[in-house]
């Protein structure tokens, strides 16, 4: 599910690949790192390849056809690459084919209990999401007609609350389906395409503000206080930052979509960055990522996995980072 924004990071080719191909390879890498087991690699690259996809100019992305095109090209790229040497079986690619294609979204089965957050599930429902958008779009867009309305009275402007809402009213892993839809759905759209309603809803959420003080004793020290901020203005502020950082303003570069000139950015003055949700500025020490990341979160995880009754892993630190890579690497992980 967090691998999608990939595709937004290394769409423009460089010297010795294509923006396809640094897509794919970023995302197995990325998923790689929680997620070893080939049915959720190749998931990352087929959400993060689209995404690339939609990102350029000189092949856009319009039909299903176009969606086939990169599915094909990221399961070639996945087979050919010598850093992941576990392949997916012959009854793996039925069972994408199966998930990737489905003829209505009823087909997923998203709430089925015993396959809930299943990465083929997750990757189907952003899959249903796009083709239906991209359906839709083409009839408004052969119609000609800005006030006409497809299946349920849906309007052009209203696809992405559609799909969204649909995918999320099935059930099951319902937030992680929402957001793979989500992020494929709305590079499609654009911003304008994406819900206006649910952006002006948006409430107040706490920001921290950073300043450098000191304490009793005259010791240099930052400091943060909270601050309100209205979540539709933090997302904004969110979407130039990427913009910046990823410098698609220019509308002479081939293959990036022109959008307009973001405002600079300076990730040191972010305090979104700050660790221990903005409780301080300083850096976790390898105990604390193990205690915190390591121990604590992955806890759930691992009795998921089968592992809690194993003495090996039943410590106040549940598993180790090189432990848990190594069950990553056997493919115990499949959900997205």
């Amino acid at each position: 599910m967090r691998t999608a924004v990939v595709g937004a990071l290394f769409f423009q080719n460089s010297a010795s690949s294509s923006g396809l191909d640094r897509a794919f390879l970023a995302s197995l890498k990325l998923g790689a790192t929680t997620h070893g087991d080939p049915r959720c690699l190749i998931s990352c690259a087929i959400a993060s390849g689209l995404v690339a996809a939609m990102m350029r100019d000189d092949q856009p992305l319009q039909t299903e056809a176009d969606v086939r095109r990169v599915v094909t090209a990221a399961l070639a790229f996945f087979d050919a690459c010598p850093d992941f040497p576990d392949k997916l079986s012959e009854e793996q690619r039925t069972e994408l084919e199966r998930y990737v294609w489905p003829a209505t979204l009823a087909e997923l089965e998203l709430d089925e209990r015993s396959s809930i957050g299943y990465t083929f599930k997750c990757l189907g429902a952003g899959m249903w999401s796009l083709r239906k958008a991209i359906e839709w779009r083409a009839e408004f867009d052969a119609s000609g007609d800005t006030t006409a309305s497809v299946e349920g009275g849906v309007h052009e402007r209203d696809i992405f609350e559609r799909v969204i809402t649909d995918i999320t009213n099935e059930g099951g892993d319902a937030d992680t389906n929402a957001v793979v839809a989500g992020a494929l759905v709305g590079t499609f759209l654009g911003v304008r395409g994406l819900c206006y309603r649910w952006a002006v809803g948006l409430g107040e959420g706490e920001r921290p503000t950073i300043f450098n003080t000191e304490d009793e004793s005259g010791v240099s020290v930052t400091r943060t206080e909270r601050e309100k901020i209205p979540l539709r203005q933090w997302l904004t502020q969110k979407g130039e930052a990427a913009s910046s950082l990823l410098g698609i303003a220019s509308t002479s570069t081939p293959g990036v979509r022109s959008i307009a000139a973001p405002a600079s950015y300076n990730h040191l003055e972010d305090p979104d960055t700050l660790l221990y949700g903005y409780e301080g500025a300083q850096p976790l020490t390898d105990k604390e990522m193990d205690d915190l990341m390591w121990g604590k979160v992955m806890q759930g995880m691992v009795e998921r996995l089968g592992y809690a009754d194993d003495p090996k892993y039943n410590q106040p630190v549940v598993v180790s980072r090189k432990q848990w890579k190594e069950k990553v690497n056997k493919g115990d992980c499949v959900v997205m």
